[in-house]
């Protein structure tokens, strides 16, 4: 809707008084109407109307220019090979075998690892650079927890319990649990205590401290490289509200760091995911050296390149 249209709208308005005299009430039917016209024509004309949208956003943005950005094919190349090793992976030492709780923990974060930075990859193809930080601090944030559950595996049967308490938890809130599930709300509470539902709450039996139940505590003692840490700093100044995230407008040398990185995370957690899993060595190394060679590639070749595009 362009301001031609607005202008001539307003103007065609029957109403004259919009003060509070008189009858109010209808004058507002009046307007109701007028409106109603308004939302019809709308309704009646939304093919046209949403492919000038389209036509307009893609006109006026870095869309088409992120779509064909080598730094992103690289990174797609990247994430399919990698999902493609897991997937090579998975049916032989996991679906085939008795695999143990910390390869099918590993398994399980894995899959999120992966659907998060396609998310990442599809927002910033689409120009969408505050949502790719959004998502980002959620995939450093589960990468955290992995490496925790790794040094800590009989947290692992908790975690699980935790995520499926948090569910109920939920929908206690909203009042929408069957008798059935109040009750195992209830056996989750006996079990671990109320303070359970706390985010971190899986984690009590060794955080006993709950001022101590914080992302930095995991962080701390994962001995974590030193350089997630900057890069979570500027994603949390994103995310929360702050007059950061409110006023300066994201670029495309901006991002580049945030699609980077993952990698780096997806690197640790393959590996982690091979050695728990017991590959057979050749298997092992070949699928390692792959993936780490291509992250290496797209380091080394876009070090010089500030942008994306």
């Amino acid at each position: 809707m362009d301001k031609k249209f607005l202008k001539h709208y307003i103007e065609e308005c029957p109403l004259t008084d919009f003060t509070e005299n008189g009858n109010v009430n209808e004058r507002l039917l009046q307007l109701d109407e007028y409106l109603e016209k308004f939302t019809n024509y709308l309704y009646n004309n939304e093919p046209q109307l949403t492919q000038h949208f389209w036509q307009e956003y893609f006109a006026s943005s870095q869309v088409l220019i992120l779509q064909n950005s080598t730094f992103l094919r690289r990174s797609l190349i990247f994430l399919d090979v990698a999902v493609g090793c897991f997937n090579f992976i998975t049916p032989k030492y996991i679906n085939n075998r008795k695999a143990s709780k910390t390869a099918e923990m590993l398994s399980v974060q894995l899959q999120n690892t992966f659907s998060l930075y396609k998310s990442l990859l599809t927002l910033a193809m689409n120009g969408c650079f505050h949502s790719v930080i959004s998502e980002y601090r959620t995939l450093y944030e589960s990468f955290i927890i992995t490496k925790y559950l790794l040094i800590h595996p009989d947290l692992i049967p908790i975690y699980k319990e935790h995520s499926e308490f948090l569910f109920l938890h939920i929908n206690k809130i909203a009042n929408n649990n069957t008798s059935e599930q109040d009750k195992k709300y209830d056996d989750f509470i006996n079990k671990y205590g109320k303070d359970f539902a706390d985010n971190l709450g899986w984690t009590k039996s060794v955080i006993t401290d709950p001022k101590d139940r914080k992302l930095i505590t995991l962080v701390n003692e994962c001995q974590i490289e030193t350089f997630f840490g900057p890069l979570y700093k500027v994603a949390c100044n994103y995310v929360h509200p702050s007059s950061l995230a409110s006023t300066s407008r994201i670029s495309p040398d901006f991002i580049k760091p945030f699609l980077q990185v993952p990698m780096h995370i997806i690197c640790y957690e393959i590996c982690d995911f091979i050695i728990e899993c017991k590959v057979v060595r050749k298997e092992a190394v070949i699928i390692k050296n792959m993936i780490e060679s291509l992250f290496e590639d797209i380091v080394n070749d876009f070090k010089d390149i500030k942008q994306i595009i």
